[in-house]
């Protein structure tokens, strides 16, 4: 029986770097897979096992410093609702810090759609409202940005890294869909409606348990 998602603290609180070593994390998990272009899995093993170092890269830095006003560009260019949080969730052995919530009840008229390419990108692709199922009004907004030239990656879907990482969101906090909104260069935001997937949560949280098993062997041997 999969367990409960709990609350465990804020991406501010002290105890947030240790309690994400108790889990895989949404950002881990296609690490773990074999999925990601970054980092291996012996790398993020290694990472879990030595002592606690404040995670303060340049990219993690301008992805927070960044994030309020791309929310807030967001909100403006569809007219739907979000709410920040940065609150760290954990179900079973994946856990999420989760970006913000969005809302697809009262949307408000966007800004200025006329101007805005993003705007008719969002709006031709993902038919905003319709496109969710009203019965489930509550989602997941994860914000990404990079540079321009990977435009025409985003505009084929969301690169499989982040759609991992949003897939395990919505399994750890119980959601079934997630928009991830990606800030692309200076001018231009692109998005992409998820739905929650079962079949690959169910693969995710068995490899995110064989992981932290062998975290926890390796623990237990030093």
């Amino acid at each position: 029986m999969t367990e409960p998602r709990r609350y465990v603290c804020r991406a501010s609180d002290p105890q947030w770097l240790s309690e994400r070593k108790k889990v895989v994390t949404g950002s881990e998990i296609a690490v773990v897979m074999g999925l990601s272009p970054w980092k291996t899995r012996e790398a993020l093993l290694a990472e879990k096992l030595a002592p606690d170092v404040p995670i303060v890269s340049r990219h993690m830095w301008w992805g927070s410093h960044s994030e309020k006003s791309n929310m807030e560009a967001f909100t403006k260019l569809t007219g739907l609702r979000t709410r920040g949080t940065n609150r760290f969730w954990v179900r079973g052995e994946l856990g999420a810090t989760i970006d913000g919530f969005l809302t697809t009840e009262n949307p408000r008229a966007p800004l200025e759609p006329c101007w805005s390419p993003a705007y008719r990108m969002l709006g031709d692709q993902l038919k905003w409202v319709t496109h969710v199922d009203t019965r489930r009004p509550l989602g997941l907004v994860e914000m990404k940005q990079t540079e321009a030239y990977r435009a025409k990656e985003w505009a084929k879907g969301v690169p499989t890294y982040y759609l991992y990482q949003a897939q395990a969101q919505m399994f750890v906090t119980g959601l079934t869909w997630c928009v991830v909104a990606c800030r692309l260069g200076a001018a231009d935001m692109i998005c992409h409606v998820l739905e929650f997937d079962a079949e690959l949560a169910q693969e995710m949280q068995d490899a995110a348990r064989e992981f932290m098993a062998e975290v926890n062997q390796e623990r237990g041997s030093v």
